[in-house]
């Protein structure tokens, strides 16, 4: 395991997978340069107990460990796992810590991609097919995910083998969330989990090539006009029409202070009207979209036009106005802030 940078943070819960992330890290990283850290939702009460059990086995480590509770408002499981990372990088800045290790396994991956997969209509973009990365950025700080490629199973047997115990997790057997489900089927099939993981990489591939595209196109037909905060897209006959698409789709999330681009349908307006050479109004995204012969025009909404961006669930490059998400596309993210740079 090479960390993308030292010190590291390891996100530990007591499960099986986490636990067989913190020993295999232990032993390869240097006394100092590893720390521990266990996220309390105040979900169940059970949690508190839990926390103590993990500190109990890092004191063992000699690895310097936390309990980070949330006190968030309203808990759901979704405010939850948003919470998760924001306490996770807040703590991790406060060792000096640039990288945060996360236990996301093979079966992680492959219960996403499906969970995904089986959510898509015929007007998805399909982004979501390509699963977790190895490394994902957050607020200046990188999620690592070294066990993307492991089954649960090795885990296991490694931490068997060794005379290590985990926590089961009470939630893991309920079977009124989808994830449960999911996996419940997936451990019948067991070779699915390695086609799913493997499909999932082939679509990151696809999902970085992209990427690149798109940012390249962003530096060479897009430019930010100060005056007035209006993006404008130049040449589009020279675009690809799936870069294209991007293109537009990252920043109509970007004008409309969005932390997440318009569904696919929501671009077909526009693409029409490129393809007909016509010229074109269309609100979308708290955005104006305006095609003016080659030209493109993006906007914010009128009355929207000064509100702040809702808040990334991802690092983002900002500009107080502008905000947008970074994560897979960092590409993107760069190019968009050297265009905001060098306005018009």
């Amino acid at each position: 395991m090479n960390p993308p940078s030292l010190p590291v943070l390891v996100a530990i819960s007591g499960g099986s997978d986490s636990s067989a992330l913190l020993h295999r890290l232990h032993r390869e990283i240097a006394k100092g340069n590893l720390f521990a850290a266990t996220v309390d939702h105040g979900l169940r009460p059970e949690a508190a107990e839990e926390a103590l059990q993990v500190e109990a086995v890092c004191q063992k480590l000699d690895v310097a460990h936390a309990t980070l509770r949330w006190s968030g408002g309203k808990k759901t499981a979704a405010s939850a796992r948003a919470a998760r990372y924001d306490l996770l990088v807040a703590h991790a800045q406060s060792l000096g810590a640039a990288t945060i290790a996360l236990g996301h396994t093979m079966d992680d991956q492959a219960e996403t991609v499906f969970m995904r997969a089986m959510r898509l209509r015929p007007t998805s973009n399909t982004r979501g097919l390509a699963g977790m990365t190895a490394c994902t950025h957050h607020l200046g700080v990188t999620l690592w995910r070294p066990l993307l490629s492991t089954r649960r199973t090795a885990l296991r047997e490694d931490l068997s083998a060794a005379g290590l115990t985990w926590i089961e997790d009470p939630t893991n057997q309920d079977t009124s969330t989808e994830r449960v489900r999911v996996r419940n089927q997936l451990e019948a099939h067991s070779s699915t989990v390695h086609h799913l993981a493997r499909f999932a990489a082939i679509c990151a591939q696809s999902r970085s090539w992209l990427a690149q595209e798109t940012a390249t196109a962003m530096r060479n037909y897009v430019r930010w006009r100060n005056a007035d905060n209006v993006w404008i897209i130049s040449e589009i006959p020279r675009l690809q029409k799936l870069v294209l698409r991007e293109v537009l789709s990252v920043l109509i999330m970007a004008a409309g202070g969005q932390p997440y681009r318009p569904a696919l349908a929501k671009l077909y307006p526009v693409a029409d009207a490129v393809e007909r050479n016509k010229n074109l109004r269309y609100s979308v995204g708290r955005s104006v979209v305006q095609v003016l012969g080659d030209t493109i025009m993006v906007s914010r909404e009128g009355l929207r036009r000064n509100e702040k961006p809702s808040k990334p669930t991802t690092e983002s490059a900002s500009n107080g106005l502008y905000r947008f998400r970074s994560s897979a596309d960092d590409p993107i993210a760069e190019a968009l802030e050297r265009v905001l740079a060098e306005p018009l």
